[in-house]
């Protein structure tokens, strides 16, 4: 008498998912950077699948009123719309920096709140967007406390020089281009996650050390791209 054959136990690949994917951000000139280079070391076999768009900003203004304003801007000249049933989604990324200080604090979350209404999502750094490119180097939450108080800072050791943490990006990339980071985009993920676990916070903003970066990606991951291998080395 035959045995009926056991069913073998393969591994299946995720289904992609096509999504677009559009990103603002309040930084000017760093933050542009590295969202192009993204989206030119998507390798071409991802590419048909996702369509992925950073918003060129049209003035150095970094309040996140006026990012939000350039980003309603934009959804309006090009008839983009986002939500639950969308396969299109936004993200606006801002620093914690004085926007969330007396003066600046109505304008910020007025911004928060009109990008709430279109579906995009707001993503917050602490003390600002360096943070998730330290994380393509090296664990933050290993670091000292002293070195986590000097990165909440962000000083500056005089009016023309950089803040600690563009110092530390700086130092980090040695010479490199930001095209040249982007294979560390799993290893930042991951030191990202080490943050929340070591450093939770859920306030808005957050009062530690934070980057929130990973989720942009995190979304890639949900609609099944391998965020490891599908950037050009």
């Amino acid at each position: 008498m035959f045995e009926r054959p056991t069913k073998t136990n393969k591994t299946q690949t995720q289904k992609i998912t096509p999504i677009t994917c559009y990103v603002i951000c309040e930084g000017y000139v760093d933050e542009t950077k590295y969202f192009e280079a993204i989206e030119n070391r998507i390798k071409n076999r991802y590419k048909g699948n996702l369509v992925f768009i950073p918003i060129g900003r049209t003035t150095t203004a970094s309040a996140p009123q006026k990012v939000f304003e350039e980003l309603e801007k934009y959804i309006k000249e090009n008839n983009v719309s986002f939500g639950p049933r969308s396969d299109s989604y936004a993200f606006m990324i801002i620093d914690k920096d004085h926007h969330f200080s007396a003066n600046h604090m109505r304008g910020t979350l007025n911004a928060i709140e009109s990008c709430n209404q279109l579906h995009v999502k707001v993503l917050i750094n602490v003390p600002s967007f360096e943070v998730w490119e330290i994380c393509h180097f090296k664990d933050v939450s290993s670091e000292s406390e002293e070195y986590l108080a000097q990165l909440y800072a962000n000083r500056k050791t005089s009016r023309r020089a950089k803040t600690f943490a563009k110092k530390e990006v700086s130092k980090l990339l040695n010479g490199d281009d930001y095209g040249n980071i982007i294979r560390n985009v799993h290893v930042a993920i991951e030191n990202e996650n080490k943050i929340k676990q070591s450093l939770p916070c859920a306030l808005t903003p957050p009062s530690k050390v934070q980057s929130n970066v990973g989720e942009l990606f995190n979304l890639f991951k949900e609609k099944g791209y391998d965020i490891k291998g599908m950037f050009l080395d």
